[in-house]
This record gives structure tokens, sequence and C-alpha cells, in this order.
């Protein structure tokens, strides 16, 4: 790839915003509940302390190297062999990630809008929309991503708006749910929420500076940490937790229930919003695992490997047919072992690189 380096501060936020808060409508919030009840609403944020270190640690590196991406960077610090195991794990379990999220989408479609529609009809057109849209290149997949934000950002906050007069506060109580050992565990646990901060450094040579990308980053996460609570603070005062557990997709359940005046089926207003973020996000994580995997087989062209390994996570989708072994033990078993993976490589690449820079003084 070669990059023109025009993309800025609001094309990287734009990106991350996208790829992150898209969450606060999958089964996640069911995955926190069964094991924090009414506290799951906070978890993202106990998430987020968990695996910020790292963060900091590879986007320190990042820019110390200055002109390397993700997969080059540990190339750099580990040599050849390493970085391939390293650099292949982190393809392997972001591909894994990749087919599950494509599972929960498409399940989404096909239950709440078209339930009579075959779902592997429903794959393939999700997967050849999200193809097209990928092969576009990333410079326009990071245009169209800072375009579409606002649009995204406006119709979140009307459903938000359309909520409050609903919501009981006191559902939030007991604060600490089923216990504070048990909420700082499973939050340390689902520190993969925050797994896409590490798959965009691959992109962090492609902006016009390294500082867009790094202040888009930090802007993005904050945003998305934000929202992503919001929206689950809706979910634990609209519904009680026992509810949530029983639901797969709390946000299509709360669009079911907003109103607003004599007018009626308003949730189709929403889904568009919803449809067109769920394509750009799955566009952006496509590309991504691709970018990744060229990198490490030294592949030039990027959109030449969005068909087979697009169409390869098409496969893990529909290996499994039940959405609730797919999201509540498969997807919650891998999501808890790769949080451990992401915490420590970044550890491993500044322990490998201050003993070089100690040997080097020497």
């Amino acid at each position: 790839m070669n990059p023109h380096k025009l993309l800025k501060t609001g094309e990287m936020f734009a990106m991350l915003v996208i790829l992150l808060s898209l969450k606060a409508s999958d089964t996640t919030a069911s995955l926190l509940a069964q094991h924090t009840q009414n506290a799951f609403w906070y978890m993202p944020f106990i998430s987020l302390l968990v695996v910020l270190p790292s963060i900091l640690i590879l986007v320190h590196l990042l820019k110390k190297y200055e002109d390397k991406n993700l997969v080059q960077l540990i190339e750099a610090i580990m040599g050849s062999w390493a970085s391939k195991v390293i650099s292949f794990m982190i393809f392997l379990s972001s591909f894994i990630l990749m087919g599950f999220s494509y599972r929960s989408y498409v399940g989404q479609i096909k239950i709440m809008y078209f339930p009579q529609t075959p779902t592997l009809f429903l794959y393939l057109i999700f997967f050849i929309i999200v193809y097209f849209a990928a092969k576009k290149g990333w410079e326009v997949i990071g245009f169209t991503s800072k375009i579409f934000l606002p649009l995204f950002i406006v119709s979140t906050l009307i459903l938000i708006s359309l909520t409050m007069n609903d919501i009981v506060i006191e559902r939030i109580f007991p604060f600490f749910g089923s216990g504070k050992l048990p909420i700082l565990k499973e939050g340390a646990l689902k520190g993969s929420i925050f797994v896409e901060v590490f798959l965009i450094t691959i992109a962090y040579t492609s902006f016009k500076k390294t500082n867009y990308f790094r202040k888009g980053l930090f802007l993005g996460l904050a945003f998305s940490t934000v929202k992503i609570m919001l929206f689950f603070f809706i979910y634990a005062t609209l519904f009680d937790y026992n509810s949530i557990v029983m639901l797969s997709y709390p946000f299509h359940d709360v669009l079911q229930y907003v109103h607003f005046g004599a007018l009626t089926n308003i949730e189709t207003f929403f889904m568009i919003f919803w449809l067109l973020g769920s394509f750009l996000r799955y566009a952006i994580y496509l590309y991504l695992v691709s970018w990744i995997f060229s990198e490490i087989f030294h592949i030039k062209h990027i959109e030449s490997l969005l068909l087979p390994i697009g169409f390869l996570g098409l496969m893990v989708a529909v290996i499994s047919r039940n959405v609730i072994v797919s999201e509540l033990v498969f997807y919650n078993s891998i999501s808890n072992y790769i949080t451990f993976f992401y915490i420590g490589f970044p550890i491993l690449l500044w322990l490998v690189s201050s003993l070089k820079g100690e040997m080097i003084k020497q």
C-alpha cells in the first residue's frame, strides 16, 4: 500500500468511534450482565482502565519508532521469527472476532427486521455490501466515516432524548451488583472490548502526521467509552438486569420501546443509521484484518485480500447456527483469553525494546 497520507484527526476519531461505540448495540451488555447484574453499565470503564497501560505503551513505542506501523514495529523490536508469531496471533484473534462480529450483526438484522428471509441470503448481502465498501480503499473509508459520524451522533442523541422520561434511576442499585470482586474480575476479563484500538495501529503511518493519529485515537477512545456506558446505563434503567440477561440485543428492544407522539414505526429511522454504521464498521474491520495479514507476508495489494479473508470470515460466522451458543459461550470464552494477549504483547515489546536500548548504551 502506498497511502497519500491525507487522513487527519477527524478521520481517525470517526473510524474508532464507529468501531467501538457500535458495541453498545450488540450482545456485550448481555454478556456483562451475566456476571455483574445491574452493575454492567460501568464495566467498560473498568475494562478501559485494565487495557489503558498497554495502549499507552504501544502508542509510546509507535511514537518512538515513528515511521512504522504495528507489524513493522513488532518486527523491528522482536526480530523476524518472533515477530511473525506475535503478528500472526494478532491476525488470528482479530479474524476470529471478525467472524463472531459478522454472526452478531447478521443475527440482529434477521431477528429484528427480516425473520422470514433465509439467513444465508442475509449473510451474502451483508458481505457484498461490506466488500465493495472496503474495496474503495483506506482513505475513502476514512472520509466516509468522517461524513457519516455527525449523522450517527445526531440519531443517537435523538434516541437518548426519547428514553429520558422512562428511565428509573433506582434500577442501578445496588451499585456494586453481584459484588466488588465479580465486577473487577469481569471488567478485567472483558478488556477485549477495546481490541480495535490495538488493531487500528496498523494504520499508524497512513496519516498526514502521526500526531493526528494519536490525537484521534485518544479522543475516539474517550468518546466511545462514554457512549457505550451511556447506552448501558439506559438499558439498566429502562429494564432490570434480569431482563438484560435474557435480551440478546437490548439496543433493538429500546428501539421498539421508544415512541414520538402519534408517529408509528419510529424505529425504522434509527434502523437506517444503525445499518449504515454496521456496514461501515465491518468494512473498517475487514480492511484492518487484511492489512495486518498483508504486512505479515509482505503482500503489496491489500485489496486483493479482502475477498478471500472476508469470505473465510463469513464461514466462521456460518459455522454456529445457534446465536446463544455462539455469543454467550464461544465468544465469551474467546474474548476472555484474547484480553490477556492484548494486555501482554505491548508490555513484552516495551521490555525487549528497553533491554536493547540498555545494551546499546553499554
